[in-house]
């Protein structure tokens, strides 16, 4: 099988919705991805995207989190830095979000915002659980992609291979013409740990298959939800799988 690395990498840039795969974000004109950020923005959230090498002397890890939730919780703003490799169209579909925050906060916003940013960061830490609360929004509607600690199997991912294969005779089932040794699947996990959307996003993988592993991972469920500044949050994953495994 061909070689994942460029596969998996081309997974963690691409900002899909669900119900959308590789291959139509590939294929997308640029008047459908204005479309689409159009769409994806009535749903409450906006996106600000960067693409390129950001060099900051001054970049700190725990407060580049802190302001990426921070603007979720606040302004509904999911900010995040997608690399260097732009997909398809996806600079129409990061300029149309741009221009709708600007429309929504003014064009200077994120220069205005920092340093109300910056002076909750510097208290944060003597906070008292209330104010936190008041901070971030633990119930986030979509799932946060920057957590403590990322949602799990409980009982491990061995005990989960196991149980898919219980559950569906791969020995069966046909991958042909999927040629990747791993396959993707994004999965948002609630608070409480159920699975409330999985979802196939490897190009190329066979849709009946993908539908079916969809369905019995939902079942099993038992999932450990993600925490985020020691509360349990919804999160958007998205897995790796060794294809060898199932």
């Amino acid at each position: 099988m061909r070689n994942s690395n460029l596969f998996i990498l081309l997974l963690l840039v691409c900002s899909t919705t669900f119900g959308q795969t590789m291959e139509d974000i590939l294929n997308e004109t640029c008047e459908q991805a204005v479309t689409r950020a159009n769409k994806d923005a009535e749903t409450g959230t906006l996106k600000s995207i960067t693409y390129g090498l950001v060099i900051d002397p001054n970049f700190s890890l725990e407060y580049s989190k802190f302001r990426e939730v921070y603007l979720i919780s606040k302004y509904q703003i999911d900010s995040y830095e997608a690399g260097c490799v732009i997909i398809g169209n996806e600079e129409c579909y990061a300029d149309q979000m741009q221009l709708l925050i600007d429309e929504k906060y003014g064009e200077n916003f994120f220069e205005e915002v920092e340093p109300e940013i910056r002076e909750l960061y510097e208290l944060f830490n003597s906070l008292s659980q209330n104010e936190i609360e008041d901070i971030i929004d633990f119930d986030y509607t979509y799932g946060y992609g920057r957590i403590d600690e990322r949602a799990d199997f409980k009982e491990g991912w061995e005990k989960l291979y196991e149980e898919l294969h219980e559950k569906i005779d791969f020995s069966k089932l046909s991958f042909e013409p999927y040629e990747y040794d791993r396959i993707g699947i994004r999965v948002i996990v609630d608070r409480k740990g159920n699975i409330e959307k999985c979802e196939v996003v490897s190009m190329d993988f066979p849709e009946d298959i993908g539908a079916l592993i969809e369905k019995t991972l939902t079942e099993i469920g038992n999932w450990k939800p993600a925490t985020l500044y020691g509360y349990s949050v919804k999160s958007d994953n998205m897995l790796s799988f060794p294809l060898s495994m199932i």
